[in-house]
């Protein structure tokens, strides 16, 4: 039986933009189990060493700012000049910010102590990975909000698995695309599509942390799972508001 596979429709014309192969639920699992057995080699490396995969990244996207600035508009339905501004600027902007600023983010932090009750005393906080982050995007911006999730778990020496939304599928690939030309290692940043199903198998899986870009309803069925499995998200949710489109628009 051939696998199943999700179709992205250019909604200015109802064309057939492309597909990508659906991931059963069954199959998140081991999507999320791969991701995991690359992530400790990552988060052995120095901060500053996996800031250089974001500037190529950052890179990647430049250069083919043509063909992603075509794809982002017509998948979304969106003007050239407004997934341009509004999109690929933001997510190389993104990208290079935290190329430059991620090392000093993420090194110690030193803790004052009294030097009354502990004068031989030295403390630091550290910040240290925490495994496999699942983040799940929307279609309203489907290429510079959920690079940047992506792009901050990795900088934090994390693996990550992508859902993105249903409607904006080959925008979600085309981040994948964008990491494997700046070298990240391969299995590290797992791409899975699907529905409901897949996302809800998603962060019910052995995931570390959940990323959720959604609706109100669906941020409280992710936030009350992950409440029940002690499991950090972070979640933001805004409304879905009507449009009313004259016939003289």
């Amino acid at each position: 039986m051939p696998a199943a596979t999700q179709e992205s429709i250019e909604p200015a014309t109802g064309h057939t933009l492309g597909s990508v192969p659906v991931t059963a639920p069954q199959d998140v699992a081991a999507a999320v189990a791969d991701a995991a057995a690359v992530q400790p080699l990552w988060a052995q490396l120095r901060a500053v060493d996996r800031a250089r995969y974001l500037r190529r990244a950052a890179q990647a996207v430049i250069d083919e700012l043509g063909p992603l600035v075509q794809l982002v508009g017509r998948e979304q339905g969106r003007p050239v000049a407004e997934a341009h501004y509004m999109e690929l600027l933001p997510a190389i902007e993104t990208l290079l910010w935290l190329a430059e600023e991620g090392p000093g983010i993420l090194a110690d932090d030193r803790v004052r102590l009294s030097r009354t009750f502990f004068a031989r005393k030295r403390a630091r906080i550290a910040h240290a990975p925490i495994g496999v982050v699942a983040v799940i995007s929307p279609a309203a911006e489907p290429f510079a909000q959920p690079l940047g999730d992506v792009a901050i778990a990795l900088m934090a020496g994390n693996a990550v698995v992508l859902k993105p939304s249903p409607f904006a599928c080959l925008c979600g690939e085309w981040i994948g695309r964008v990491f494997a030309r700046a070298g990240l290692p391969e299995g590290l940043l797992r791409i899975i599509h699907g529905g409901s199903d897949t996302g809800r198998a998603l962060v019910d899986s052995a995931v570390d942390q959940v990323r959720l870009t959604g609706s109100p309803d669906v941020g409280r069925e992710v936030g009350e799972a992950c409440a029940r499995a002690l499991k950090p998200a972070t979640l933001a949710l805004a409304g879905n508001d009507p449009m009313l489109v004259l016939e003289d628009a």
